[in-house]
């Protein structure tokens, strides 16, 4: 399971952060974005890259059989600065 089962970020800003609970313990988690256009994930650390939405994936296989768990992340845009 994921700790979180949303998460926005912003285009420009901190990047997001998911945690992976696996059973068994120190499973090798894949983590993948539905689409990288949008934001990327290495390790459960999510970039956002433009505004949009996707999800990301954390996977572990356990004896052939692959379980997944889903985040949905919202991205927004960087915000334009007042001259």
């Amino acid at each position: 399971t994921l700790d979180k089962s949303t998460l926005s970020v912003t285009v420009g800003g901190a990047t997001g952060s998911l945690s992976a609970t696996v059973s068994p313990v120190g499973s090798a988690v894949t983590w993948t974005s539905t689409d990288t256009t949008i934001a990327t994930v290495s390790s459960g650390t999510v970039t956002a890259v433009k505004a949009g939405s996707c999800q990301i994936v954390a996977s572990i296989t356990v004896d052939g059989v692959t379980y997944n768990a889903y985040c949905d992340v919202t991205v927004a845009a960087a915000s334009k600065s007042k001259s």
